[in-house]
């Protein structure tokens, strides 16, 4: 058996982390697949993911690279929390389709692991677009309106937020591997289940496991 069942991608521990308009790649996911429950996304959101999945427009990357060029089902000021490889490409990319972006990072480098090369890029464009990057930072809260921060002087600082991406804390993690083995199935565990290294890394290890 092989497990190939992703990363996870928890909640934030942070003051407001569980507001309604908090959300992390595994419920956005939830929401562009119209899977979402009602507490997991709005109700437009809601909505026109299930739109989406019902006209078969999910299932076209193509297709929904388009549409969002034209309409983008998330709020207009939007703070990612989190400036690694996913938050900082996702703050270019809400940033390219007309956003209020603001990135919160906690550390000084942005887009880890991205090579060096496309990670300039990223934050060169995030800047282009207008996103507004704080690094060495510390969420404080978030709140109904806004998500507030330390900075590493001390200094308290907030930005207006109708939606905030956790797209920090991701961990591997493969509990249905666990069960297996108890059960007493033979089972291999490959990409981010194993250990987080995004498309290439589970591109690698689903290879080793292969060739063995």
């Amino acid at each position: 058996m092989i497990v190939a069942t992703g990363a996870v991608r928890p909640a934030p521990q942070i003051p407001g982390g569980q507001l309604p308009h908090v959300h992390t790649g595994d419920s956005l996911r939830a929401t562009m697949l119209g899977t979402a429950t009602s507490e997991e996304a709005g109700t437009f959101l809601r909505l026109a993911g299930k739109l989406g999945r019902l006209s078969g427009i999910t299932k076209r990357p193509a297709w929904i690279r388009n549409l969002t060029k034209i309409a983008l089902p998330m709020g207009k000021k939007v703070v990612v929390i989190g400036g690694s490889l996913v938050g900082l490409e996702l703050a270019e990319f809400l940033g390219e389709r007309g956003r209020n972006v603001t990135l919160l990072h906690d550390s000084q480098q942005l887009g880890l692991p991205l090579a060096m090369p496309r990670r300039w890029t990223a934050v060169r464009h995030a800047k282009h677009y207008g996103v507004d990057i704080q690094r060495n930072v510390s969420v404080t809260r978030i709140t109904e309106q806004s998500v507030e921060w330390t900075t590493a002087k001390g200094e308290s600082a907030s930005a207006p937020a109708d939606m905030v991406i956790y797209a920090d804390g991701t961990a591997a993690a493969a509990p249905l591997a666990d069960q297996l083995r108890d059960a007493g199935i033979e089972c291999e565990v490959v990409g981010d289940a194993a250990e987080v290294g995004y498309i290439h890394g589970a591109v690698h290890s689903a290879w080793k496991v292969a060739t063995v």
